[in-house]
């Protein structure tokens, strides 16, 4: 599967492949209206329960696709009190420093 930064359309009829254009988990959740079951993939539902922020693919590899994810996430962490987990971290200090 390729990871972009951005899908070729807003449309997707694989859902799967639709999470890999999401930032991060918690953003990569669906509803089936048929049936009232969320979807998955990435444990997104988990991230949101115990309020972490974290990227659907690595963080370096999110980070290489769109630096402005490191803005997203740390504005949404800031304003819903998360914390940023994998290799947030060194991402922002490195950020902050420049």
């Amino acid at each position: 599967m390729m990871v972009t930064s951005r899908p070729t359309s807003p449309y997707c009829d694989d859902l799967l492949e639709d999470t890999y254009s999401r930032d991060f988990t918690i953003n990569a959740l669906y509803y089936d209206y048929g049936t009232g079951d969320i979807i998955d993939y990435h444990g997104g539902l988990h991230d949101l329960r115990d309020g972490n922020m974290n990227t659907v693919v690595t963080a370096d590899v999110k980070i290489a696709l769109d630096a402005r994810a490191i803005l997203r996430g740390l504005r949404f962490a800031a304003k819903y009190q998360f914390a940023l987990v994998r290799n947030w971290t060194r991402h922002t200090k490195i950020i902050l420093m420049r």
